[in-house]
């Protein structure tokens, strides 16, 4: 991959990163304005951010039906995580060809977890949300992510990578994420691999492009 290429990967990367800070909350409170959400939004961890949070966005969460607005915001995913899957990939290609240990099976695991995600997110919110791809495809990517990010982060902390808060970040991927989720919904569970790879997106977008590049 062109260092042009890995530079776009993560800047789009950035771009939906941040993004994220403000669709990823209001599909949060718009799914806990659905039948099935409302669970979530009496939850007293994530009621007395939610209550006033869903106050102050006001039309941004009743322009149309629950449903309709939690699956529009929802679409958002799928353009996410393709910009992460772009930048692991811009990232794994500046890695060295022979890495090894965890970091050699994260990457493949990780990389796996993220295109079976992509997939999932998109039948779910462009489809139709339905049980059977959730369980044949949701939960076997969430399984993969928990597991190839958590190995990704440690053989990343292991070699050296930097920046170093992507190594971190990806390592304890899995109990932030339950964090947030415990506090709103699946929704900002999202927010550390977003972090993870944006960081990583970024330090991508400030490496210089090589002169030859430039004049091709």
């Amino acid at each position: 991959m062109t260092r042009t290429a890995t530079r776009n990967a993560g800047f789009a990367c950035v771009v939906l990163a941040a993004a994220s800070v403000v669709i990823a909350p209001l599909n949060a409170l718009a799914r806990m304005r659905t039948e099935d959400g409302r669970a979530d939004f009496e939850n007293p961890l994530a009621h007395w951010w939610a209550a006033p949070a869903s106050d102050a966005a006001g039309g941004l969460l009743d322009w149309g039906p629950p449903d309709t607005v939690y699956e529009t915001y929802g679409k958002f995913y799928v353009v996410a995580v393709l910009a992460v899957l772009a930048c692991a990939l811009a990232v794994r290609s500046r890695r060295p060809a022979t890495v090894r240990g965890s970091e050699r099976w994260g990457w493949r695991v990780t990389l796996a977890s993220y295109v079976l995600l992509a997939c999932a997110i998109f039948f779910t919110y462009w489809v139709a949300n339905v049980d059977l791809v959730h369980l044949a495809v949701t939960m076997p990517a969430l399984l993969l992510n928990a597991v190839g990010q958590t190995m990704l982060g440690i053989g990343l902390l292991r070699s050296g990578f930097r920046p170093r808060l992507t190594g971190w970040v990806l390592a304890l991927s899995f109990p932030l994420s339950q964090v947030l989720v415990m506090v709103s919904t699946q929704a900002l569970g999202v927010w550390p691999m977003l972090l993870a790879w944006g960081v990583a997106g970024w330090s991508l977008v400030a490496e210089p492009v090589p002169e030859r590049e430039q004049l091709a």
